[in-house]
C-alpha cells in the first residue's frame, strides 16, 4: 500500500543514510552557498576531506555507483616511508602533470598525444 511504502521510506529516512540525502533544489551550486561549506572550510571549521565530499555531493556523485564515485584528488607520492613528514615537498606528486603523465617519459608523451587527439576531434580535454 502507498501508507506502508510511505513507513519505509521515513524509515529509511530517519536512518541518515548519506546516499539517501535529498538535493533541495535542481541548483546545487545555490545549494553549496546555501549551506556554506566554502566559507566553513576557508574558516577551517570542516576539514579538507569533508569539503571534497561536500562538492561530490552536491555534484551529484555517489559512493553507491562506481560510475559516479566521489573524486578525491591524489596528492601524495610517497607510500612506503613508515612516516610521512608533511612539510618535506618530496612527498607531495608533481601536481602540473595530471596522473598519466608521471614516470617514464613515453607517458608523458602518450598524455600529450592524447590531449591532442581530442582537441583535434573538437573534444574539450
Amino acid at each position: 500500500t502507498v501508507a506502508a511504502c510511505q513507513a519505509v521510506v521515513r524509515t529509511l529516512h530517519g536512518l541518515h543514510l548519506p546516499a539517501l540525502a535529498v538535493r533541495r533544489s535542481f541548483w546545487p551550486e545555490q545549494d553549496l552557498a546555501r549551506d556554506q561549506w566554502t566559507q566553513r572550510w576557508v574558516r577551517r571549521e570542516i576539514s579538507n576531506l569533508e569539503y571534497l565530499l561536500a562538492l561530490n555531493h552536491y555534484a551529484g556523485r555517489t559512493f553507491n555507483d562506481l560510475n559516479q564515485y566521489p573524486v578525491v584528488p591524489w596528492v601524495l607520492a610517497d607510500y612506503t616511508s613508515p612516516e610521512l613528514d608533511l612539510t618535506d615537498p618530496r612527498v607531495y606528486r608533481d601536481l602540473g602533470s595530471p596522473l598519466g603523465a608521471l614516470g617514464a617519459p613515453s607517458r608523458v608523451a602518450n598524455a600529450r598525444d592524447r590531449y591532442e587527439s581530442l582537441r583535434a576531434n573538437g573534444e574539450v580535454p
